[in-house]
């Protein structure tokens, strides 16, 4: 039996002394219904965004799952607001000097963030990780628009 996303995310951020922003909603100024996540774990040593889907066979679901992360990246370098957001959300569930530290390395690295995505699977038939054809256009569309706004952007497996 393997954990639910959730708790997996929980285990790994705990274990690897990640902030766990897996079903916290933040918003964007002035828009109504605007919550969003902007990650799943964010690793603030590493300044990564990590995003965590179990799975790899449906495009749909993965294409989402790269627009989801693209949408959070842009939102994250576009609205000062949103950063505040998720500055107040670590002050208040994990410490003050890890808001601080987050604060620091927005204002002074907000080009040095990458976007990961970690992606639960098992290895296809051959032995290789991969994903359907069409995830694989979304993705480069979306590392694109990522990468044009200084972000680095992986892929990563995490064998199941």
């Amino acid at each position: 039996m393997y954990e639910a996303e959730g708790l997996y995310n929980r285990s790994v951020g705990q274990a690897l002394g990640y902030l766990v922003f897996d079903t916290v909603m933040i918003k964007v100024p002035d828009v109504p219904n605007s919550g969003f996540e902007v990650c799943d774990l964010l690793d603030l040593q590493g300044k990564r965004l990590i995003h965590v889907k179990k799975n790899s066979r449906r495009s749909s679901v993965l294409s989402h799952f790269f627009k989801q992360g693209s949408n959070s990246a842009r939102n994250i370098k576009c609205y000062p607001p949103v950063r505040e957001q998720m500055i107040e959300y670590v002050a208040n569930e994990y410490s003050h000097e890890q808001a601080n530290e987050l604060r620091n390395s927005f204002e002074n690295n907000l080009n040095d963030w990458t976007v990961e995505y970690w992606i639960a699977d098992r290895p296809r038939a051959n032995g290789v990780f991969d994903i359907p054809f069409f995830s694989k256009a979304s993705f480069s569309e979306e590392r694109r628009s990522m990468q044009s706004m200084s972000y680095e952007v992986c892929i990563r497996f995490i064998q199941l």
